[in-house]
């Protein structure tokens, strides 16, 4: 047993060292060994914590309705806490050493591993959902046939996308010629990354355009420049949007309460 307060937040377990990482209402942040199930260290934040703990390189980071976003050592310390203007019910995002999260006060955060602001934006409304980020490369080939084959590059799923004229592909082969499009590349992670194809190799980062995606509790879902923060573009649907959103090949997908499922094309 942790503490007292239920568990609402999603556990998230690291591999070295060995650990998994809990949050109850009761303010609990707890890490448990996770082979002998026993409790290593505990962290008070004295009010509920609905965010999900995220890993990080050094530990976790989570929010609180306590108005702070915390990053806690794997080893229990407390390295450093950065507050907002309002409650935290988003569950942060870490990529490229860098955490992004959502907050009641109407805002986008984007902090470095430093627990620096590096960038925030204002939107229509509360955040809940947790920012997803993804990765847009376009290119034109110059040969007339590409082909290669996914297995040659470890186990992750490649695709093409966005191919002006279309193009012939399969799980055991992509085939591209004579064409403008996107090679894109899933991981077991929250992103994707993009790359054109050459010879059988994959080339990497080229012209490269990278975003946010994120929505606010008053049915407004957004893009934003990962670097910069600045407003792509923003969409107005008929309901509340809790859902996080998630970007597979050229889809954007999420749920809103008007009990519909919405999937966007990205171009």
């Amino acid at each position: 047993m942790i503490g007292h307060g239920s568990i609402f937040a999603s556990p998230c377990v690291s591999s070295q060292p060995h650990l998994i990482f809990c949050a109850t209402l009761g303010g609990i942040v707890a890490a448990i060994h996770g082979d002998s199930g026993t409790l290593l260290w505990k962290h008070n934040c004295t009010k509920p914590v609905f965010s999900s703990p995220m890993l990080t390189k050094s530990g976790i980071c989570v929010g609180c309705v306590d108005r702070q976003i915390y990053h806690i050592h794997f080893q229990g310390q407390m390295t450093w806490q950065f507050t907002v203007e309002d409650l935290v019910f988003s569950s942060p995002t870490f990529v490229d050493n860098v955490i992004l999260f959502g907050s009641d006060d109407c805002h986008l955060y984007c902090l470095s591993m430093e627990g620096c602001l590096i960038w925030t934006v204002k939107v229509e409304s509360a955040v809940y959902s947790s920012p997803f980020t993804f990765t847009l490369n376009y290119f034109q080939q110059d040969h007339d046939i590409i082909k290669t084959k996914p297995k040659d590059f470890q186990n992750n799923m490649y695709f093409l996308s966005n191919c002006s004229p279309p193009n012939f592909s399969q799980p055991e082969d992509i085939l591209c010629k004579n064409s403008s499009c996107n090679l894109f590349e899933a991981e077991q992670s929250n992103k994707l990354k993009t790359d054109t194809i050459k010879n059988g190799t994959i080339q990497r980062n080229r012209k490269e355009q990278r975003f946010v995606t994120s929505a606010s509790t008053d049915g407004y879902l957004y893009i934003v420049d990962f670097y910069s923060g600045e407003i792509i573009s923003k969409h107005f649907l008929s309901g509340q949007i809790f859902s996080s959103p998630v970007v597979y090949d050229n889809c954007l997908v999420f749920g809103c309460r008007n009990d519909f499922v919405y999937c966007f094309s990205i171009k």
